[in-house]
């Protein structure tokens, strides 16, 4: 590909009729990997803009990749509860009341085990 028909077609990175490569999606997505993009393309269920090809490369159009990202976005947005999330000093307060203590646990093993206490293995011939 020459290098006056390159300029055309990456113009200014704004541009949102501007194509992107394969390489530059992936850097757009934080460096992920050419076979995400592949699976992505593949599924048809993930809303992927399909690629075009200029001769042998891969191609998408910047406005349809941001789309696709702020669909992601949305998605990711509307499966969190709107609960936010309890301090850990909560949770470990909660979890105290709630939960038996380990020797409480342990004794507790003891008494339904009776008197056969549990030995140690020794060694193996």
């Amino acid at each position: 590909m020459s290098s006056k028909l390159r300029a055309e077609l990456f113009q200014s990175v704004g541009d949102l009729d501007a194509l992107m490569d394969g390489r530059q999606v992936c850097q757009f997505f934080g460096n992920i990997s050419k076979m995400t993009i592949y699976r992505w393309v593949q599924n048809p269920a993930s809303g992927f803009p399909p690629p075009f090809k200029i001769g042998q490369k891969n191609f998408w159009v910047r406005r349809d990749i941001i789309a696709f990202r702020d669909m992601r976005r949305a998605r990711a947005q509307a499966g969190r509860t709107h609960n936010p999330p309890r301090g850990l000093d909560e949770a470990a307060a909660r979890q105290d009341e709630s939960a038996p203590s380990a020797q409480a646990a342990r004794r507790r093993c003891d008494a339904l085990m009776g008197s056969a206490a549990v030995q140690p293995a020794g060694k193996l011939r």
